[in-house]
């Protein structure tokens, strides 16, 4: 019996606690064990429900007041009579406003994978369209750090665009946050055979090979802290959920002291109803 309560029970994980053990294993003593460890799985999975709940309302809660502020602030920017020093306070908020939009968002898609969600309905996404406007965006997040296009083909994937867009932000934070001053960040995007191909580049300050098999882990940060980066060590985590659930693959190649690339592998969209892919 016992062997039995073993096997059982290493069905059991955090993404599986609706799971319970059977009752009824011949011998009295070990059928009472196993509701005794049904009843811990029940509180504990009350407790992981309450916890992804307060994260999914939290989330949502902060994503207004955070939109409210970064508005006002570009209306204030657009003020020609705004002194020097004002003008750069306002942008800082808004900096930092948009980062904290960036880990609302990241909770937010914590929350729907804890809950076992999958990608919405796919659409036709042009990843080139979005490349272009990601990469936008991220030039803004440092001053320090140049962020280019090295290769921007014509690729449309099937899923969805918010998600998407997502991974490329939290790719190129990422990038940005371990590149040292006058470092570049260099995103490409292009078919190869049955998949759409997106990386991200960086010469920064590279993982080493043992911490590069848990940085998926999420609320993993890696040596790399002592370069002074802050971070919630959810981004990379969440960007291999999102590229998982639209059926596709997340890696990195990085060499300490050279730089890190991300390479993301999306299903083409004129393959992905018709045809068996092959690995990437």
């Amino acid at each position: 019996p016992f062997s039995a309560i073993v096997e059982d029970s290493r069905r059991i994980g955090a993404d599986r606690l609706d799971l319970r053990l059977p009752t009824s294993y011949g011998v009295d003593e070990v059928s009472r064990l196993a509701s005794s460890f049904n009843s811990l799985l029940d509180r504990l999975q009350k407790a992981f429900d309450l916890q992804r709940r307060f994260v999914a309302d939290a989330s949502h809660e902060l994503r207004t007041p955070l939109t409210t502020i970064r508005g006002n602030v570009d209306v204030l920017l657009l003020d020609p009579e705004l002194k020097q020093e004002t003008r750069e306070a306002l942008r800082q908020v808004s900096g930092e406003s948009a980062r904290m939009s960036r880990l609302v968002t990241n909770l937010l898609l914590l929350a729907r994978a804890d809950a076992g969600h999958r990608a919405p309905s796919p659409q036709p996404v042009d990843l080139h369209a979005l490349v272009l406007e990601t990469v936008r965006q991220a030039r803004s997040m440092s001053s320090t750090v140049a962020v280019s296009l090295e290769r921007e083909d014509q690729v449309v994937v099937y899923g969805d665009s918010d998600q998407l867009k997502q991974v490329l932000l939290n790719l190129l934070e990422n990038a940005l946050k371990y590149t040292p001053s006058g470092g570049r960040v260099m995103v490409s995007v292009y078919p190869e055979a049955n998949w759409a191909k997106l990386e991200v580049r960086d010469t920064g300050v590279g993982i080493t090979p043992e911490d590069q098999h848990h940085i998926f882990d999420r609320f993993y940060r890696a040596e790399r802290r002592q370069h002074g980066a802050a971070g919630s060590g959810l981004g990379l985590s969440i960007a291999s959920w999102v590229v998982s659930a639209h059926g596709g693959r997340l890696a990195v190649e990085s060499q300490p002291g050279v730089g890190s690339i991300f390479t993301v592998w999306l299903p083409l969209r004129t393959v992905l109803s018709n045809q068996a892919l092959t690995s990437p």
